[in-house]
């Protein structure tokens, strides 16, 4: 498998290649359906406003347990935060 988590990897043996990026757009999207401005967001989740809007724009990746609190203070399932994209070589 080579697993992709935003701008980091991990080449793991197999002819599968598994990526996972968060997505930036769905975390703006969601975020704008709760009615939130990113200042909300920050407060709400201690995290800098500079933050949310670079893991917004695409620009940072936030840690699984960032996406954890973000996913809780928005109220959705942490997999809404991501694209999942596999690819199996072997077929």
């Amino acid at each position: 498998y080579h697993l992709t988590f935003g701008k980091y990897h991990d080449i793991l043996p197999s002819g599968n290649e598994v990526i996972i990026l968060t997505n930036g757009a769905a975390l703006k999207r969601i975020r704008n359906d709760k009615n939130l401005t990113i200042l909300e967001l920050s407060q709400r989740t201690g995290l800098s406003e500079s933050a949310i809007s670079r893991y917004e724009n695409g620009n940072r990746t936030p840690s699984v347990i960032i996406a954890l609190k973000i996913a809780k203070v928005l109220d959705v399932p942490v997999h809404e935060l991501f694209s999942y994209n596999i690819e199996d070589n072997t077929i």
